[in-house]
C-alpha cells in the first residue's frame, strides 16, 4: 500500500481527494464530533453548556453528555427536567444551524451515489440538504418523541410537543409553570422521552425502511465489488459498534474500498484495510 508511509496531512488531504474523485459512491459515517461547533457545542464544553442551561449546574451536570442520564434522576424536579429535555431538543433539533462542514460535505459528495449513517439524533444532515431517504440513524432523532412503556410502536412528532411546552418555561429556572404542561404519551397518558436510543424502550420500528436502505447500498457495492469510498468523521469510541467497527468490516469486504477516518482524537485505523486516518476535525474537509 503505497500511501502507508504518508505522514504529511497535505498528502493525506490530497489523497482524500483522490478518493473522492475515483469512488461511484460514498458512504458517510458520522459522529458527535461531526456537530460539534463553537458555541453551541453542550456536549463537550462545560461554557457552552452553562450558556445555554445555566440552571441545571446547580443539579451537579456540566454538560448535556453528563445530563443524557437527567431526565430519570429524581432528585431533580420533573418539571425542570422537562424544562431543561424540552429546550435541548427545540436547539439541538430546530434551533442551532448545522455547522458549515456538513455543506462542505454535501459538495463533496453532490455527484456521487451517496448513503449517510450516523450515531447523531440533531438532523443535522437533513436539515444541511442530504436526501432524508439516503439517510440512517440507528440511535433514533429528536425529531421524534415516544412513550417510555412504550404502550404502542408509534412515535409522535416532536416539534408540536415542544412548542405547548415552551411558552411556560421560566428562563431563569428552566422549571415549566405547571404540571399540566408536562408531555405524556397521547395513548395511555405514560411517560414519554425523545425517540434516541437509551434502553429497552426504545423504538426502532419506523427505521426499518431506512436500516434496509442502508444495508441494501452496502450489499449493492459489496456484490458487484464496485468502488466504494467510506467517508467516517468525529466517530470515536461512545458507540463504536455503530460506527468505527462496521465501517472497517465494510471496507475489508470490498477489495475496491476505501476508508477515510477524520478524527482528531482516535485517527487509529487497522493495516489490514486500505484506509488512512487524518488526526483532524471537520475543518479539514474545506482543504479537501
Amino acid at each position: 500500500a503505497e500511501y502507508m508511509g504518508l505522514r504529511m496531512t497535505t498528502d493525506l488531504v490530497s489523497l482524500s481527494g483522490k478518493w473522492i474523485d475515483e469512488a461511484e459512491g460514498i458512504l458517510i459515517c458520522a459522529g458527535a464530533g461531526m456537530s460539534a461547533h463553537d458555541g453551541t457545542n453542550v456536549y463537550v464544553s462545560e461554557t457552552d453548556f452553562k450558556n445555554h442551561y445555566a440552571p441545571i449546574v446547580q443539579y451537579g451536570y456540566d454538560t448535556s453528555y453528563d445530563a443524557m442520564g437527567l431526565m430519570f434522576d429524581q432528585s431533580v424536579p420533573l418539571a425542570v427536567r422537562w424544562g431543561y429535555q424540552a429546550s435541548h431538543i427545540n436547539n439541538q433539533r430546530y434551533r442551532y444551524s448545522p455547522p458549515p462542514a456538513y455543506t462542505t460535505l454535501l459538495s463533496l459528495c453532490e455527484k456521487k451515489d451517496t448513503f449517510v449513517i450516523t450515531s447523531n439524533v440533531d438532523g443535522y444532515f437533513e436539515r444541511a440538504g442530504f436526501d432524508k431517504d439516503r439517510i440512517y440513524t440507528p440511535q433514533g432523532d429528536w425529531e421524534w418523541y415516544q412513550c417510555l412503556k412504550p404502550c404502542t410502536q408509534t412515535v409522535y412528532p416532536s416539534k408540536p410537543m415542544i412548542d405547548r411546552v415552551l411558552p411556560h418555561i421560566d428562563p431563569n429556572t428552566l422549571k415549566i409553570s405547571s404540571n399540566e404542561f408536562i408531555p405524556k404519551c397521547p395513548n395511555c397518558k405514560g411517560d414519554v422521552f425523545g425517540n434516541v436510543r437509551g434502553g429497552d424502550w426504545f423504538i426502532h420500528n419506523h427505521l426499518l425502511q431506512a436500516q434496509n436502505n442502508f444495508i441494501q447500498f452496502v450489499e449493492k457495492y459489496q456484490k458487484e465489488q464496485k468502488k466504494l469510498l467510506v467517508i467516517e468523521i468525529g466517530a470515536g469510541f461512545n458507540t463504536p459498534v455503530v460506527t468505527r467497527f462496521p465501517m472497517e468490516s465494510i471496507v475489508r469486504k470490498n477489495i475496491n474500498s476505501h476508508l477515510i477516518r477524520i478524527n482528531p482524537s482516535s485517527p487509529e485505523v487497522p493495516t489490514d484495510i486500505s484506509a488512512i486516518g487524518i488526526p483532524k476535525g471537520t475543518e479539514i474537509l474545506s482543504e479537501i
